[in-house]
């Protein structure tokens, strides 16, 4: 009967112990930010996955918008381009980098398990998801430079699920990426549930995600990412101005704009929520995710 009773006490505490967590949110005043950009367009492969024309472009204006509002003085940041570009995918990256398994698991625990208090880790994947029995699954880059290989859910979660000190913010721009939104805690069944990890997904567990053709020039991106980048105030400038050498995009168009996205609304403070609400008010075709619970996470601080 003793057990029993210790039983019904340290569940709820522990309840209270997860849910508490979630609020101890980094601190607006002094932020350092760890992001890392996972894409891959499936250019050379042999394994008969359609080429995505958009992901190498959504990682990379989404990186440099990062870095460009992270010029701040009350902010800093380290930013990761794990790319599989081009023909030749495995010339234009260092080989730690490289966009596998094993190198995305190193990098993300390695950083999970320093993170101090007042740091973020920021997850962006743009790339195919799988379906079917290996629902949500990640298609990364194999060994070769031909091949892919299938990250599965659970492998990637548990990279992420370490001890931390800080907050995890992950945003998975994939088809069926809905299926790694976890359920809220509504009760004693929180044992699975990571509060230090948000989750935002482009779609549903069952839908897909899509390209789109913008300006009119081949500018490709993601639907979702092009309304995320929206959402920062990054301005396209008609995606005139791109730089290549041969197949790889070395200079994207576009800078922030302080009059446009969420930016003057909040006073330059974006939050988690304040761009997942942006997104969901104006995409169609496929349905966003994220968690039914706080979102008040600051990802930039304005510099006043």
């Amino acid at each position: 009967m003793k057990k029993f009773i210790i039983l019904l006490i340290g569940l709820p505490l522990m309840l209270l112990t997860l849910l508490s967590c979630e609020l101890m949110l980094p601190s607006p005043k002094n932020l350092k930010m760890h992001a890392v950009f996972i894409a891959l367009d499936y250019t050379n492969h042999a394994n008969g996955l359609n080429r995505l024309a958009g992901t190498i472009r959504d990682a990379k204006e989404v990186m440099a918008a990062f870095e460009e509002l992270y010029d701040n003085p009350k902010q800093d940041i380290a930013t990761y381009g794990m790319f599989q570009e081009g023909a030749n995918p495995q010339a234009h990256v260092s080989e730690e980098l490289y966009p596998t398994i094993e190198n995305i698991t190193m990098l993300l625990t390695q950083i999970v398990k320093d993170l101090g208090p007042n740091e973020l880790l920021f997850v962006y994947y743009a790339g195919h998801g799988t379906s079917g029995s290996s629902l949500g699954d990640l298609a990364v880059a194999g060994d070769n430079p031909d091949e892919i290989a299938i990250f599965s859910r659970e492998d990637f979660l548990e990279a992420l699920s370490g001890p931390t000190n800080g907050h995890i913010v992950v945003v998975l721009d994939s088809c069926y990426s809905g299926s790694y939104v976890q359920n809220y805690p509504q009760g004693l069944e929180t044992l699975s549930y990571r509060p230090h990890i948000t989750m935002i997904s482009a779609s549903s567990p069952t839908k897909e995600s899509y390209e789109k053709v913008f300006f009119g020039n081949g500018h490709n991106h993601g639907v979702f990412t092009y309304l995320l980048l929206k959402a920062l105030g990054w301005d396209h400038q008609d995606g005139i101005g791109e730089k290549y050498e041969g197949d790889v995009l070395v200079e994207v168009a576009g800078k922030i704009r302080k009059n446009t996205g969420i930016l003057s609304d909040s006073g330059g403070l974006i939050s988690v929520g304040g761009i997942y609400r942006y997104i969901k008010n104006r995409l169609r075709g496929q349905k966003p995710m994220t968690v039914n619970g706080p979102l008040d996470i600051a990802l930039f601080v304005p510099m006043r």
